[in-house]
């Protein structure tokens, strides 16, 4: 049995939930009443500084108001239910016929309201709200007290507390009751920078329910907002990570951790303890499973709530549907009944107004045969004794979203590199071996491979830090330049995987949280073959960040802070070469392209007569002389006089090009770099 001491903190911290789900409720119905002309909202200054808001009923007060709480508290029932209108008038439709009349009985006899039941019945608000009312409409009379009498009803018209929110509320504070002494060591841990707090239990949709519950301001004082460490999707099923948040929160799923690698679960906590200002909070609805042991033993404190049994079923019932607790239990006892596997949603569909406690635990009893059928099931098709089914088991969150073929159905390649012929392999013109030596054009983007390509093989030697190399490279020109086919020579001059891919297949998925999960999964297909080559194309459509605070700037601006964080991560780039494609250089945020990012950036403009030349020879290899014989004959007048050169002079030029040896299917809009400085 708990002590005196933990039943009093637990009581403590169930009226303090409960609460904040009635403040909830109230200030819900406030803005129901605001947006129908029943009240206006008006910020005040704060005895504690800043600014609170403060609801008023307007000067003008409806003149309908009878002074009978049950008429009158239908009469604003009714009006806050009603569509909102465009231009809100309280005194507009704020009555239901000269005598009140809302129908008639089977025998014709007129039903008025004030003999009509509403939210105002006895066993839907609570006491205090009724003798507060009948006090107001027994004093009914004067502006001001007309002004509270209003205020009394709109509030009375609260709607009761969400079942699964109730559930949450009650199971935390008996967990917190049941674990912490006092509330001064639960406040202590709070305080603490970094701490780690996990919340077990063994319910169903437990982990997206608190998770919901803390962004929206029903747990502690003020709203959350939620990150989580393996930067995918935060408890709630949301994203929304801005760092001008005043009360940011890591967090961790219980059910994804155990999809997670022993690796992952260190760099995550590594990750959270940067982070001196934000706690991590860990959500788990699967108590009955092996708890990572490295997580256990960084816990600053483990909350285990146990599931749902009678006392806390009465409770729910209490609070969410006015049903008396002796009522509860007797019927319960009358019918030996014992809660079972339930989840939050089970609790929600079974818990409704209108239904006895007979009826509620009768769909209870089938939703937990319902229950244990589907598990039974899944234990059989699983085969392994696990009791998860092996149709259904997760693959685990960093193997998912990869960008390769097999998995993400072609939305980009992972090609290896081509073996480099020998002379004696020397393939036919048709079929040329590509690589950066043999193209022309590209000038300084030549000279960084070449020296790239020299750098590796001191770092796969172990005398070279891969820090110390430059391995990030942002190409930028025209369309039809050959970007692209810099990437794809690169590949073979470095004997390297290349994943090719594109910012418009990242954003492909459209939800937020599925689109940094691509980012994030391009990066580790690439971890994965390391070392290997990640090229970007059309990375201009990264855009910049912007201080606007509307859904847009925040989405943006949470993709080009994954971005900085890819670029950025030492543990994520190792032996990962990053080459970024782009048409417009000048739309891409200007962080991506400081030092540690795409710091090397080469411009390729369009061939010179100079590049042709040597694209030309490229392409015509062995059949460079005979289409030179081909070529037409002009007078050596034309060419003195135009000072141009010449057919006769080509030749020569185009040999010397030629000698470089066979090359690969190119473009003739091969890429050239003008020497043009350090654009680093």
């Amino acid at each position: 049995m708990p002590s005196k001491i933990q039943m009093n903190t637990a009581d403590r911290i169930t009226r303090y939930l409960l609460r904040r789900l009635e403040r909830k409720a109230i200030r819900d119905v406030y803005e129901r009443a605001e947006a129908r002309g029943l009240l206006e909202r008006k910020r005040v200054p704060s005895a504690a500084g800043g600014e609170i808001i403060a609801w008023q009923v307007p000067q003008t007060l409806p003149d309908t108001l009878t002074g009978h709480f049950r008429t009158d508290g239908l009469l604003i029932e009714r009006t806050l239910a009603r569509p909102v209108p465009p231009d809100p008038d309280p005194m507009a439709d704020l009555s239901m016929g000269e005598d009140l009349t809302i129908g008639h009985t089977v025998d014709g006899t007129p039903v008025h309201a004030v003999n009509a039941t509403s939210s105002l019945r006895d066993n839907s608000t609570t006491k205090e709200d009724r003798d507060a009312l009948e006090r107001a409409a027994s004093a009914f009379g004067g502006a001001d007290l007309k002004r509270d009498y209003l205020l009394l009803l709109i509030r009375s018209c609260r709607a009761k507390p969400h079942v699964a929110d109730a559930a949450v509320a009650l199971l935390i504070a008996r967990a917190i009751g049941e674990t912490v002494p006092d509330l001064g060591c639960l406040l202590d841990v709070l305080r603490r920078p970094a701490s780690v707090i996990v919340l077990q239990t063994a319910l169903a949709e437990f982990e997206q329910r608190v998770g919901r519950m803390l962004e929206r301001g029903l747990i502690m004082p003020f709203p959350l907002s939620l990150v989580d460490a393996f930067g995918d999707r935060a408890l709630s099923g949301r994203y929304r990570d801005q760092e001008s948040d005043r009360h940011r929160v890591m967090t961790m799923s219980g059910k994804g951790l155990r999809d997670m690698s022993a690796q992952a679960i260190r760099d995550a906590l590594a990750k959270a303890s940067l982070h001196k200002t934000m706690p991590l909070f860990i959500a788990d609805e699967l108590a009955s499973a092996e708890f990572p042991p490295r997580l256990a033993a960084a816990a600053d404190v483990v909350l285990q709530t146990g599931g749902i049994d009678r006392t806390l079923l009465v409770e729910l019932l209490h609070v969410c549907l006015s049903i008396p607790p002796k009522t509860s239990l007797t019927t319960m006892e009358a019918r030996d009944f014992q809660p079972g596997a339930l989840g939050l949603d089970d609790l929600a569909l079974a818990l409704r107004p209108g239904r006895t406690v007979e009826e509620i635990l009768t769909v209870l009893t089938a939703l937990t045969a319902a229950t244990e059928a589907e598990k039974e099931g899944e234990d059989e098709g699983s085969g392994d004794g696990s009791g998860r089914s092996r149709k259904l088991k997760p693959r685990g969150r960093e193997r998912l979203g990869r960008l390769t073929r097999s998995n993400r159905g072609g939305a980009s390649d992972l090609t290896m590199p081509e073996p480099q012929p020998t002379d004696a392999e020397q393939k036919p013109s048709t079929t040329k071996y590509l690589s950066v030596e043999t193209l022309s054009g590209y000038g300084q983007a030549r000279d960084w491979a070449l020296d790239l390509k020299a750098d590796l093989s001191l770092w796969r030697q172990g005398s070279l830090a891969w820090s110390d190399m430059s391995t990030k490279l942002l190409l930028s020109g025209p369309p039809g330049t050959g970007k692209t086919t810099f990437a794809r020579a690169l590949r073979n001059t470095l004997q390297v995987p290349l994943l090719a891919t594109s910012l418009a297949t990242m954003l492909e998925p459209g939800y937020l949280g599925d689109v940094l999960k691509s980012m994030t999964s391009a990066f580790d297909t690439a971890c994965d073959h390391a070392p290997a080559i990640l090229f970007i194309d059309e990375f201009e459509n990264i855009g910049k960040r912007s201080s606007g605070g509307d859904k847009n700037a925040e989405y943006w601006n949470s993709i080009v802070n994954r971005m900085l964080e890819l670029l950025d991560g030492a543990n994520r780039t190792e032996g990962v070469i990053v080459v970024a494609a782009t048409n417009f250089a000048d739309r891409i945020d200007a962080a991506l392209l400081r030092s540690g990012r795409l710091e090397t950036r080469i411009d390729i403009p369009l061939p010179d007569t100079t590049a042709l030349a040597g694209i030309l020879g490229h392409h015509l290899g062995a059949d460079l002389a005979a289409v030179i014989g081909t070529r037409p004959q002009s007078s050596p007048r034309t060419q003195a006089e135009t000072g141009k050169l010449g057919p006769a002079h080509a030749p020569q030029k185009l040999r010397r090009r030629s000698e470089s040896g066979p090359s690969s299917d190119l473009s003739l809009h091969e890429e050239r770099v003008e020497p043009k400085g350090d654009r680093a």
